[in-house]
């Protein structure tokens, strides 16, 4: 193979080439070029073009020296770079903007860091947003991002509207039924406790714990729900 690169003006063709995986893994099926093409686009991505195009176009050619080759041009359509301006929140009170900033990696420039706008950086931002409210107890927090781009989509404006809804406490927390795990023991060994917030993925860690130390007592079908 034989690989040229046309249109790409912000990466060297030497920073492309990182990314081919043909020469070492073969092309069978198209399978390593088509790795390749994500492998760039990913780059390109991490880098704040979200629009980036990458065309392959293929001849075969029998006049090289060394044999047969096929030669591969990479026609590139980066489109614009987006760099993020400003990321503003609103309807957040039980948690501040200095906590939620914390959680996201989508952010305006600073010192070392050029504010390149990801899609799927800022995708995994808001599942962390959301796992946050979670451990808060807020079962039914909704993050909503609203996206304002430049006329030339360079520049983007982030605002994410929060509807916290309702924060879910632990009034009591009781262990019955058992007749070879007493209560204060079981206690001991469960994770919500009253006064904390309500975590539902906590209470099945729970239930499996329970299970677990009732099972080593010789009650392997034990239930605990």
């Amino acid at each position: 193979y034989r690989v040229a690169f046309e249109g790409n003006d912000h990466f060297w063709d030497l920073t492309l080439k990182k990314d081919l995986t043909i020469w070492e893994t073969g092309n069978q099926g198209g399978r390593g070029l088509r790795k390749s093409i994500r492998q760039m686009t990913a780059r390109y991505k991490r880098a704040g073009f979200q629009e980036i195009r990458i065309t392959p176009r293929l001849t075969d050619s029998d006049t090289a020296e060394d044999g047969p080759s096929r030669q591969v041009r990479l026609v590139i359509e980066e489109g614009p770079r987006t760099q993020v301006q400003s990321v503003t929140i609103a309807g957040n009170r039980a948690i501040s903007d200095e906590e939620i900033r914390g959680q996201l990696l989508t952010r305006p420039p600073g010192t070392f860091h050029w504010g390149a706008f990801d899609q799927a950086v800022f995708d995994e931002d808001l599942f962390s947003l959301s796992a946050l409210y979670l451990q808060k107890g807020f079962q039914n927090a909704e993050i909503t991002p609203e996206l304002s781009y430049s006329q030339d989509r360079t520049r983007l404006d982030i605002q994410l509207r929060v509807e916290e809804g309702d924060q879910t406490l632990v009034e009591t927390v009781a262990v019955q039924g058992s007749h070879v795990l007493d209560s204060a023991a079981a206690l001991k060994q469960v994770r919500l406790s009253a006064g904390k917030p309500f975590r539902r993925y906590m209470l099945q860690s729970d239930e499996n714990t329970l299970s677990g130390l009732i099972s080593e007592q010789g009650y392997p079908h034990v239930t605990v729900g």
